[in-house]
């Protein structure tokens, strides 16, 4: 069981806190889809930058994505100016709308 904190606007509208059966970043997405049915949606909508933290570290390609999680995610909104690990986040959320 892992622990998913949604930050910023998309822990607003939903969920700030999720406790999902999962074991990537990927899966977890798509849990969080299957549960609002608007998650990935609001994500694309907004055009939102996010930087995905893993177990405390930053999502840095897609292959990150697929990897184990530990114990933890964040999705935190980025600043603007801020640093962004932006490509890998809508990589993930293309590839679970796909299913």
């Amino acid at each position: 069981m892992i622990t998913v904190f949604l930050e910023g606007q998309l822990g607003a509208h939903l969920s700030k806190e999720w406790k999902l059966g999962v074991r990537t970043v990927s899966d977890a997405l798509r849990a969080i889809q299957a549960n609002t049915g608007n998650f990935l949606g609001s994500v694309i909508r907004n055009k939102n930058q996010y930087v995905v933290m893993v177990d405390g570290q930053p999502v840095e390609n897609t292959a990150s994505l697929h990897m184990k999680v530990k114990k933890s995610i964040h999705i935190i909104p980025v600043l603007a100016g801020g640093a962004v690990f932006w490509p890998a986040f809508i990589k993930a959320v293309a590839a679970v709308t796909k299913f």
